[in-house]
């Protein structure tokens, strides 16, 4: 029997109209080209929240704003947070449906905030020390886990003082005496990790005070950088625990690819590492909604990049790990499980389209769409592809 998937198409592009097709596309109408992310789906099917960024090309800037949808006949989406000269971004719907949380820079800092569905009213729903990078909401809806730019000595959620142990260097130079001092175009701060909290929700809609680091005794950048983001982090179906993708930030960080898959307890806050017999890339963990297996993303080859990402299955009850794509000759771009826990959703290059493919527990590959690309997929709870 098939139900209804919601398809988050994220390509990126917008609408054009026909005098558009009447001349071929410039660089300008490339660098000025709305963009559309970060699609999500309310617990009940009926609304979807994503942001749109459109860029000001005379300013030499962007701007982020959020929108929501109601699905049915003939849509009109709804600018729901938008502050000039602001941005908003990464919306994320309570497990109730009842509010949105995401992300905006209003009061200076990067915070999250609460948009009420019920009221259209917003409020400011955390106040952290540190900028906020990133957030997941727990599946039982009472706590958070946020991460940021965080001193590896610091034991909540930012304090006074950054812990960059570099020495002054000539001018405004700075003297490092370790790798990593630079990913891409982000100069490290030696001493701060990206680091993984967990915080309480509270009964008014904001978060707690008190925050406990996720990290233990680990010293990396969780999610990774400089290209990881919120896939590499997730919860456990009973919101027991946090899951979180992880390099070690040593003498061998420069070259090496071994990201392992870390779960970290609330009740006994020690990182236990799930894929340490694999010294390639483990990424993108992602618990069924059952609670009965961890699937994730996995690389067989160590130092290699460009290795073929295969999906790993965890059985939660025994340990036992299986390589449930490794004979299928595609590499894995996201996963996502469908909300009866018998299949995950993937998505994988072909040729030159992305489709999207079901994938079930013992490994068999159905294609799911004809032509295009898919981005990313967003399994509704009442839907997925039986």
């Amino acid at each position: 029997m098939r139900k209804t998937i919601l398809l988050a198409a994220i390509i990126g592009t917008s609408a054009l109209s026909s005098a558009a097709f009447a001349r071929p596309m410039t660089e300008t109408d490339l660098a000025t080209m709305k963009r559309l992310s970060g699609a999500t789906a309310s617990p009940d099917g009926t609304m979807i929240a994503y942001q749109l960024r459109e860029t000001d090309l005379a300013a030499n800037k962007g701007k982020t704003d959020l929108y929501m949808l109601k699905i049915g006949a003939n849509p009109q989406p709804m600018m729901f947070a938008s502050k000039p000269d602001k941005n908003e971004h990464d919306p994320a719907f309570a497990p109730d449906g009842k509010s949105i949380f995401y992300i905006s820079n209003e009061s200076g800092s990067d915070q999250i905030w609460r948009y009420d569905i019920a009221t259209a009213t917003t409020t400011q729903a955390s106040n952290f020390k540190a900028d906020v990078s990133g957030f997941k909401i727990s599946p039982d809806g009472q706590k958070f886990a946020v991460w940021g730019d965080i001193a590896r000595d610091c034991m909540e959620f930012g304090c006074a003082k950054d812990g960059d142990t570099s020495k002054p260097g000539p001018g405004t130079g700075r003297e490092y005496d370790q790798l990593m001092t630079r990913h891409w175009d982000q100069w490290e701060t030696p001493g701060n990790y990206n680091r993984v909290f967990t915080v309480v929700l509270r009964a008014d809609g904001k978060l707690g005070t008190l925050s406990t680091a996720m990290d233990g005794d680990l010293v990396g950048d969780a999610p990774s950088k400089p290209f990881g983001g919120g896939d590499e982090i997730s919860w456990s179906a009973d919101s027991s625990a946090v899951l979180f993708a992880l390099r070690h930030a040593n003498a061998n960080e420069a070259k090496s690819t071994n990201l392992d898959i870390y779960r970290s307890s609330l009740q006994n806050p020690t990182p236990v590492n799930l894929s340490a017999d694999n010294a390639g890339m483990d990424t993108t963990p992602s618990a069924s909604p059952d609670g009965k297996w961890l699937a994730w993303t996995s690389m067989a080859r160590a130092t290699y990049e460009a290795d073929r990402p295969v999906i790993k299955l965890m059985d939660l009850k025994s340990g036992k790990i299986t390589a449930l794509t490794d004979t299928w000759d595609r590499s894995i771009a996201s996963l996502a499980w469908a909300a009866n826990s018998k299949s995950l959703l993937v998505t994988a290059q072909d040729v030159l389209e992305t489709p999207l493919y079901r994938v079930d527990l013992k490994g068999k590959v159905t294609r799911l769409t004809e032509r295009g690309s898919i981005a990313e997929a967003v399994p509704l709870k009442n839907g997925g592809v039986d």
